[in-house]
C-alpha cells in the first residue's frame, strides 16, 4: 500500500479520509487522535513536527527516491486529487485551470 493517512473521521482527517476513499485508492489509516498525546509521540512529531493530524504521507517513490509528507486537510485532499486521480473531468481530480480554482476555493 503505497498511501497512509493518520488521523481520526472525528476530526478534518475527514477530508483526506473521504477524497482517498471517493478515487478508490488503497490506503491503511492510522487511527491517531488528537487528544491524549497521540500527537506528541517522538514517533508522530518524527513524520509531523507541527503535531497535527491529518497527515499523509505517500511511500511511493519520488523523484528524490523518499516519501511525500503532506499535513494540513485541505492540503492532503487536493494532494490526492492531483497526484492519485484522474484528470477526466467526471472525478475530483480537477481536469483544467477552472477546476483546479474551484477545488481551491
Amino acid at each position: 500500500m503505497s498511501l497512509t493517512i493518520h488521523g481520526i473521521p472525528a476530526s478534518r482527517a475527514s477530508r483526506p479520509l473521504w477524497a482517498a476513499t471517493e478515487l478508490g485508492l488503497a490506503f491503511r489509516h492510522v487511527a491517531t487522535p488528537y487528544t491524549g498525546g497521540g500527537t506528541r509521540t517522538p514517533a508522530f512529531l518524527a513524520i509531523n513536527p507541527n503535531g497535527h493530524i491529518p497527515v499523509l504521507v505517500d511511500h511511493r517513490s519520488t523523484e528524490e527516491g523518499g516519501e511525500t509528507v503532506v499535513w494540513e486537510s485541505m492540503a492532503c485532499a487536493l494532494y490526492l486529487a492531483r497526484h492519485h486521480g484522474q484528470p477526466d473531468g467526471l472525478s475530483i481530480t480537477p481536469a483544467n485551470a477552472s477546476e483546479d480554482a474551484e477545488a481551491l476555493r
